[in-house]
């Protein structure tokens, strides 16, 4: 919220803006002032313990939190600065130095501590400033501090007593980096009498300081753009460098000190080239550098109390500054507001200069004279004064010569001596008469009831100039010699060359004032608008600037000044039209000027002065305080939402990419310029989407919603309060779903039609095929099952061979015999229980891993009591395997463990050890079955030897088994029989893999 205070120096107003609270965050005391490159203004607040953004129009606040590490470091700032990166510095008292990144919003925390020298010197940080290599000078409590943020290194400086080039006095409450790169520095607080202070100058080139004011407290430095070096002292006591004799002069200007703590709290220059100097209770003084004239300023004066505390001056050339009651204003210096004479009797309708430096006003009520800018006065007729005329139409007054001057009186034209104060009556007859425009020193041209004349004043000789049937509304003779004359009602424009008809323009148009520049281009002013002529072979088009009135508004009058601008009178205020003609600015209420009551009388003096008429007045200025100073918004693109939820900040991106599905989306921005805010005008448009531009409400956001997929630009065009524009894009793509997009709706149809085309040649083979092989095919089938029951049948009946049944009970006889009743029991117990293993289990196709390798183990335990423990075994199941949930066919492991046994490890003569071992492999359960026996060589030479005529089918079963689990899927299973071999070469054994494709249950 900003509220307005007015105070005047040296006749001109000057408007104090107070910043107030914006929605829920309000502002107390402001102890630093800065504005980044993006055009944010930033303020240290420490009433309120907070960093503070503000665009003008909202504000955002960052506060100390304990628990946040990556939130500001303090609760009471002290200062702050903004670097060109756009890096937020922020000093705080008694907790450090903190370094913001807007972007992420991180705050890097810089503290002080005695154990490392590579820290700041205190954590009480009271001023900063940037040199041009891009180190951080930092003035603190004790001492001043330098900081590359790049490597992160410090560099310190502090008062020696030994030396006579270091820092005087280690309190550092100001710096100032001057143009030759020097910086300076100033030390000392006014209100601890026992510290010392002084100014310090500090050249880079030599790393030594050079000392001026000694025993003066120096609160602020400040160098102008006239390249002045200013200090502000304790004491309220101004200084100036004297670069001739590399010292400082005392300026006796300031008011003397209200206490003894009294001092200069800041100097600043505004964008007017004003110098600004706050002190701590005696007020704020504002020096015009031109003429060295002091105004003061203070409370009941334009403010509301008498301190001031910190100042900044933003990139417009707008002023701010805070004061210790917490206060802080803006003040926009280059800020217009133009004088107004109101001592005019009636309406203004005309303003002439004779040569004799004689300004001429003419009313509907009478022509006044003024010659000095002063008081005007009537003219008179002896002892009448013109006033007492009737004046049923305009009054004008058209200067000759002396004894000759015309004047236009209640539809009559008159001679009017001004010495001898007699007037008389050029024409006899009654022909009210409207306008007249010179022609040359001799012939003139009148409009009158009856129609269009030229005449000659000297013999009242008139001649009637032909004319298409119009109303006559406006007269001009260009400077071609040709006249142009508007209708009021709608009839357009003529141009009369030699007295004949030599164009028209503008049909259907109302023409209240035509002109000519110095260019040679025509202007015209209607009801609804200013049009123009650009191209001399070209009808008249209206001259229109994106959110300015001057294209539809009613245009009384038209001058241009010596510099070539373009000075327009109209209901909707005055305008400026630039030389290029490409911008317009605009003067209205905020510069003091009434729209509603112009006229259209406006001239321009001899001296370059600028009148435009008024209601009972006319407001007067010179157009070369009125030049384009002004610059353009910045403008900032805030954040992006889809269906409402944030999804990035935009400072940074150079386009923005969404998914088919983010058809719904906002995005906030802002122009930047802090001269007027509430009147800066936002425009947006998506270019591809938007026909026409859109004006932004107060939230300056743009809504969109379904928005069809495809490539967009997103345009912001923003412009101040005195129409100056600026513009920003950024490129948006709304990314089509993929299934929507022509290379897939090509590539699947042309898959589909592959597609048929395949599925209509595998259907005809298909059946031709399967006429050829369906009695095949059935008879294969019918073999397949038979082979396989039978195979099943044969694997369970031969896992427990003759010799193995036998043999068990053998030994279990043996136990009896010897009387070994319990080991006999036991031995009984587990042959009884590996029995219902393999009954129960050849009742199903498929087992879990545990019950198989149960059965397993039963197995392995009874043939080890049977071969007196000649061999050991191990099992080994990988700990990623859940043996409870893996399903494989009965008794598929036992065959070749038993082969193993009798074949590899019975013949051995030491003892042998058997391994087996189950792991997971991508989709395969992988079993090795691995003995340190005597080998497959061996054992077959063995075996021809041998007696024994048993052959057990065991292994070939049950390999017959796998490859029925083949014929299912070509790739399931594999059996791989591997020989060992020792270092010497002599069989170490014999190694088989079975791989088993993973099923669960």
């Amino acid at each position: 919220m900003l509220c307005s205070l007015l105070a005047t120096a040296q006749q001109e107003q000057i408007r104090f803006n107070l910043v107030e609270s914006v929605g829920e965050i309000s502002l107390g005391k402001i102890t630093g002032i800065t504005q980044d490159p993006q055009g944010y203004m930033w303020f240290t607040d420490q009433d309120k313990n907070a960093l503070t953004r503000f665009d003008g129009y909202s504000m955002k606040s960052y506060r100390y939190d304990a628990a946040n590490p990556g939130g500001p470091g303090g609760s009471y700032p002290e200062t702050v600065y903004a670097d060109a990166k756009g890096y937020i510095w922020v000093g705080y008292y008694g907790m450090g130095l903190d370094r913001f990144n807007s972007r992420t919003e991180i705050f890097q925390h810089y503290r002080h501590r005695k154990d490392d020298p590579n820290t700041i010197s205190s954590d009480t940080v009271n001023v900063m400033v940037m040199d041009r290599s891009g180190k951080l000078w930092v003035g603190t409590h004790n001492g001043l501090d330098v900081i590359d943020p790049e490597s992160g290194g410090i560099q310190h400086f502090r008062y020696n007593p030994h030396d006579g080039s270091s820092l005087w006095g280690n309190n550092v409450r100001s710096l100032c980096i001057d143009q030759q790169g020097n910086l300076w520095a100033g030390t000392g607080i006014p209100w601890e009498g026992n510290i010392a202070g002084g100014l310090n100058r500090f050249r880079p080139e030599t790393q030594d300081f050079t000392h001026y004011l000694g025993n003066h407290k120096i609160r602020a430095i400040r160098e102008d753009s006239h390249g002045n070096l200013w200090v502000g002292a304790l004491g309220n006591k101004l200084f100036l460098y004297n670069k001739q004799t590399d010292g400082f002069e005392e300026q006796d200007m300031m008011p003397e000190p209200s206490s003894p703590v009294d001092h200069i709290t800041f100097i600043q220059e505004d964008g007017a080239g004003a110098i600004w100097i706050g002190t701590f209770e005696s007020g704020i003084v504002r020096m015009d550098p031109t003429n060295r004239v002091i105004t003061r300023f203070g409370n009941g004066q334009g403010l509301l109390d008498n301190s001031g505390w910190q100042a900044f001056t933003s990139r417009e050339g707008v002023l701010w500054f805070s004061t210790q009651s917490s206060n802080l204003y803006r003040m926009d210096p280059l800020k217009k507001t133009f004088h107004f004479m109101h001592n005019v009797d009636g309406d203004l309708m005309g303003i002439q200069e004779n040569g004799r430096g004689d300004i001429w006003f003419s009313t509907n009520t009478g022509i006044y004279q003024m010659n000095d800018l002063g008081k005007p006065k009537y003219l008179t007729v002896g002892d009448q004064p013109f006033k007492s005329f009737t004046f049923s139409r305009q009054s004008r007054f058209f200067p000759v010569e002396p004894g000759k001057d015309m004047v236009l009186l209640g539809g009559r034209l008159y001679r009017f001596d001004f010495a001898s104060q007699r007037i008389n009556a050029i024409f006899s007859d009654s022909d009210l008469i409207h306008q007249v425009i010179p022609l040359n020193k001799s012939q003139y041209l009148m409009t009158t009831a009856s129609g269009l004349y030229e005449f000659n004043p000297d013999n009242a000789e008139k001649k009637k100039v032909s004319t298409p049937p119009m109303s006559v509304s406006a007269l001009y003779r260009d400077g071609q010699g040709n006249t142009w004359v508007g209708g009021m009602n709608e009839e357009g424009l003529v141009r009369l060359a030699n007295g004949n008809t030599a164009g028209t323009f503008a049909k259907g148009r109302s023409i209240n004032t035509i002109y000519q520049d110095k260019n040679g281009r025509f202007w015209a002013g209607t009801p609804n608008g200013l049009i123009w002529q650009p191209d001399p072979n070209k009808d008249f088009e209206p001259f229109w600037k994106q959110g300015s009135p001057i294209g539809s508004t009613d245009i009384n009058g038209l001058q241009e000044d010596e510099n070539g601008l373009l000075w327009v009178s109209t209901r909707s205020g005055i305008f400026q039209i630039n030389k290029e003609r490409t911008r317009i600015r605009g003067y209205g209420f905020n510069q003091g000027v009434n729209p509603s009551t112009l006229t259209q009388a406006i001239y321009r003096t001899t001296d370059g002065r600028i009148m435009v008429g008024s209601k009972n007045g006319f407001y007067s200025f010179v157009p070369k305080d009125d030049a384009f100073q002004t610059v353009a918004p910045q403008i900032i693109l805030r954040d992006l939402t889809v269906a409402g939820q944030l999804v990035v900040q935009l400072d940074n991106k150079k386009s923005i990419r969404l998914n088919h599905d983010q058809d719904i989306f906002s995005i906030g921005f802002a122009g930047i310029h802090f001269s007027n805010p509430g009147e800066n005008t936002h425009l947006y448009k998506l270019e591809g989407y938007d026909p026409d531009w859109r004006k932004a409400g107060a939230e300056r956001t743009a809504y969109y919603f379904n928005v069809p997929p495809g490539k967009y630009t997103f345009r912001v065009k923003v412009a101040n309060n005195e129409d100056i524009w600026s513009e920003h894009s950024i490129p948006i793509e709304i990314v089509p779903a993929w299934w929507t997009t022509s290379l897939f709706r090509i590539t699947a149809s042309a898959l589909l039609v592959l597609l048929l085309y395949a599925f209509i040649r595998w259907r005809t083979k298909q059946q031709f095929k399967r006429q050829l092989e369906k009695s095949q095919t059935e008879k294969q089938l019918s073999e397949l099952k038979r082979r396989s029951s039978e195979l099943e049948m044969q694997a369970l009946r031969s896992q427990m061979n003759p010799h193995f049944i036998f043999n068990s009970l053998n030994s279990i006889n043996r136990f009896i015999l010897q009387n070994n009743k319990a080991q006999a029991s036991e031995y009984l117990t587990k042959f009884s229980r590996l029995i219902r293993f393999i009954l129960q289990n050849s009742e199903q196709q498929q087992i879990t891993l545990d019950k198989e390798l149960q059965s397993l183990e039963l197995y392995l335990e009874l043939e080890a009591v049977r071969f007196d423990h000649h061999f050991s075994y191990t099992i080994r199941v990988d700990p990623f395997l859940d043996p409870g949930s893996i399903l494989v066919p009965p008794l598929i492991i036992q065959p070749y463990a038993e082969n193993a046994i009798w074949h590899g490890l019975m013949h051995k003569e030491e003892r042998g050890l058997l391994e087996i071992e189950l792991y997971k492999k991508g989709k395969f359960l992988f079993c090795v079955i691995r003995d340190d026996g005597i080998g497959r060589q061996q054992a077959a030479a063995l075996k021809s030897k041998s007696a024994n005529t048993h052959k057990s089918m065991g292994m070939h079963i049950t390999a017959g088994r796998i490859e029925l689990l083949k014929g299912e899927n070509p790739q399931a299973s594999s059996i791989y029989i591997n020989d060992l071999t020792l270092a010497d070469g002599s069989s170490g054994g014999t190694e088989v893999i079975l791989q088993i494709p993973l099923r669960y249950d």
